[in-house]
C-alpha cells in the first residue's frame, strides 16, 4: 500500500474568514455606565456585551473602542421594549429605532462635535437594548470617517 495524497483543490486565490482573535467583555472591563462607540474595524479584537434587558444576551462587535458622551441621560431604551427590542419582535424592533434616533438627533442638534452618529436603519435587525447600531462620520484618531459602521453601547443594561 502506498501514501495516501490529498487530492482536494484548494483555492490560493479565496478569502480566509476573517475571525477575531481575542474578546473582550466590557461589562467586566467597564465597572462604569459610561457609554463607548465600538468602531468596526478588523483589528483581531471584539468586544463583547450584555445587552437586551433581561433576555441577557451576548453581543460582540470586532473594532475598537471609543469613549462617548451619554447622549441619553434622559433617555432608556429598556422602556421602549426591553428584551422585545430584537429580530424576533420586528415592529418593536423598528418603533424602538425611531425612537432612539429621535433621542440620537436631539443630543446632536446644540452643536458640532468633531465625531457625531446617526441611528443606522440599514443595520435595524442588529439593535437591542443597550446595543445601537450607528453610522459615524467625522475625524477619529486622525482619520476622517463617513457613515462608518458602529455599535454604541452603554453599561447600564436593565437586567
Amino acid at each position: 500500500m502506498g501514501k495516501k495524497i490529498n487530492m482536494e483543490f484548494t483555492n490560493p486565490f479565496k478569502k480566509k474568514k476573517h475571525k477575531p482573535k481575542y474578546t473582550v467583555a466590557l461589562y467586566e472591563f467597564i465597572q462604569t455606565e459610561h457609554p463607548v462607540l465600538i468602531i468596526k474595524e478588523k483589528t483581531g479584537v471584539e468586544y463583547l456585551d450584555q445587552c437586551g434587558g433581561i433576555a441577557c444576551s451576548q453581543n460582540s462587535y470586532e473594532g475598537f473602542i471609543v469613549s462617548f458622551h451619554d447622549i441619553g441621560e434622559d433617555f432608556s431604551d429598556c422602556q421602549l421594549g426591553c428584551a422585545d427590542i430584537c429580530p424576533q419582535f420586528p415592529s418593536t424592533q423598528l418603533s424602538a429605532a425611531k425612537e432612539i434616533d429621535k433621542a440620537i438627533k436631539a443630543y446632536f442638534s446644540d452643536f458640532e462635535p468633531n465625531l457625531r452618529f446617526e441611528f443606522d436603519f440599514e443595520r435595524v435587525d442588529e439593535l437591542m437594548e443597550n446595543w445601537w447600531p450607528v453610522k459615524l462620520t467625522g475625524e477619529c484618531g486622525g482619520r476622517m470617517l463617513k457613515d462608518h459602521p458602529a455599535i454604541y453601547t452603554r453599561q447600564n443594561n436593565c437586567d
